[in-house]
């Protein structure tokens, strides 16, 4: 969960840069194509899908477990608990992105060669 938590908040800036003659618009069109965030929308839905789809990371109080997928407590950090599963907001980042923004706009693009 962490790492996916600190992915989607590494994503967050890099998705909010302007398109434009700026170095810092610049750099993005020239190293990802533009349909790039049409692929992190594709990406990011199908790990939100294969994390929350399966109902098994509540436990019977309705909290999140401690793991990636289930409960796996082995792998969580010593400073995580059932009330500080912050990195899980972090999927909701892109909802700060307006409505017309490239990554709500975009196409659907395969981001895997492998069938989601």
């Amino acid at each position: 969960m962490e790492c996916f938590g600190r992915l989607m908040a590494g994503l967050a800036p890099w998705l909010s840069l302007a398109d434009d003659d700026t170095p810092e618009g610049i750099n993005p069109t020239q190293t990802t194509p533009r349909m790039g965030k049409g692929q992190v929308r594709a990406g990011m839905t199908a790990v939100i899908k294969r994390m929350f789809g399966n109902n098994r990371n509540f436990n019977t109080k309705d909290f999140l477990t401690l793991g990636f997928n289930g409960s796996q407590a082995g792998i969580s950090d010593y400073y995580t608990n059932n009330g500080s599963l912050y990195m899980a907001s972090l999927a909701f980042l892109p909802l700060g992105l307006p409505a017309d923004d490239p990554f709500w706009t975009d196409a659907l693009q395969p981001w895997t060669s492998k069938k989601a």
